[in-house]
Order: C-alpha cells, then sequence, then structure tokens
C-alpha cells in the first residue's frame, strides 16, 4: 500500500492527539475525541501505522493504559515500551481515532464498527507493534 495513513484518514480516522514524551514519563496529549468509546485507534509515526486498536472505554481510559500499564497487562506495557524507545529519537507520534456516530444495525442486532474492522486494518495494513496472526 502506498500511503497507509492516508488510507486510514480516507476511512474517517482522524488526528486526536499526540504521545511525547516530557521529563522521561511517557504522556498522550489528546486534543479530539477523548471521552468517545466503541473507538479504534491508531498510533503513526510519519507514513507508517505503528499500531491499530480498540477500545469500548473512552478513548482517554484506554490510552491512560499505555502510560501507567499494570503489572499484568502485555499489551499496555509492551506498548510503553515502544512507545517510550521511539520517542527518545523522535519528538511524538501521532494519534488517530476514528469514531461512528450513526449507529449500525445487522438485522436487528447493533454493531461496534470498531471491533468490526480492527482485525481486517491490522491484516491489510500489518502495522509492526501488532501481534503476528491477528
Amino acid at each position: 500500500m502506498d500511503d497507509p495513513v492516508q488510507f486510514l484518514l480516507d476511512l474517517g480516522f482522524e488526528e486526536a492527539g499526540s504521545w511525547v514524551l516530557t521529563d522521561k514519563l511517557l504522556k498522550c496529549q489528546l486534543t479530539k475525541h477523548a471521552s468517545e468509546c466503541q473507538i479504534l485507534y491508531a498510533f503513526v509515526s510519519q507514513d507508517q501505522v505503528l499500531y491499530i486498536g480498540k477500545s469500548v472505554r473512552s478513548l482517554r481510559s484506554r490510552l491512560y493504559g499505555y502510560e501507567k500499564p499494570g503489572p499484568t497487562q502485555r499489551t499496555n506495557i509492551a506498548g510503553n515500551e515502544k512507545l517510550r524507545q521511539l520517542l527518545g529519537t523522535i519528538p511524538s507520534v501521532r494519534i488517530l481515532a476514528l469514531v461512528v456516530s450513526e449507529p449500525v444495525v445487522f438485522r436487528g442486532v447493533p454493531l461496534n464498527v470498531a471491533a468490526g474492522l480492527e482485525d481486517p486494518l491490522i491484516s491489510r495494513l500489518k502495522p509492526p507493534w501488532n501481534r503476528v496472526g491477528v
């Protein structure tokens, strides 16, 4: 794919904030969609999609897990380490988010679009921080 970041933007992802290191602490600076739930998000550096994830909780709550991961939260611990390592070489990592505001219903059953898009987007874009085989 020529431009995976543009592909996400064309799908409806929007700039939602960025990751930075402040006094050696990982900080999420959200500028948009912080309180949105059932959201799909991506971490992006330059023209590369690094990670795609979803959350049924608010975006702020989900990303806080990367800032301060618990001892058994493997995904959060790995994300924290990768972000901190990358932010040692660049000033920030972009956060994109997809919010689906209109409900999607299949035969009377409401669908979580973020959950439905996560696996196909990972398969198509192959972000390096997502686990292989997803």
